[in-house]
């Protein structure tokens, strides 16, 4: 829970979900491999649901993170 936590807060890179609009995955990068946290973004202002929320997030190798980086968009990468 910690490091979910850390990447939202200070994410190694954010690359955006074109299949699923105003989603972006949070980037962290664990000792072995990388933890993708899916955060959907409120970007409508909706009362119901005011605030950004966290949809899932699961360890995924560099080999897959790799086929994100060319699949999408990468917004913001922490050098």
């Amino acid at each position: 829970m910690n490091n979910i936590q850390n990447t939202v807060i200070n994410p190694d890179e954010v690359i955006e979900d074109k299949k699923n609009k105003d989603t972006l995955f949070f980037i962290g990068k664990l000792s072995d491999n990388n933890l993708n946290v899916v955060v959907k973004l409120n970007t409508t202002n909706n009362k119901e649901h005011p605030k950004n929320s966290i949809m899932t997030a699961w360890i995924i190798r560099n080999s897959n993170l790799k086929k994100l980086r060319e699949k999408f968009k990468i917004i913001y990468k922490n050098e």
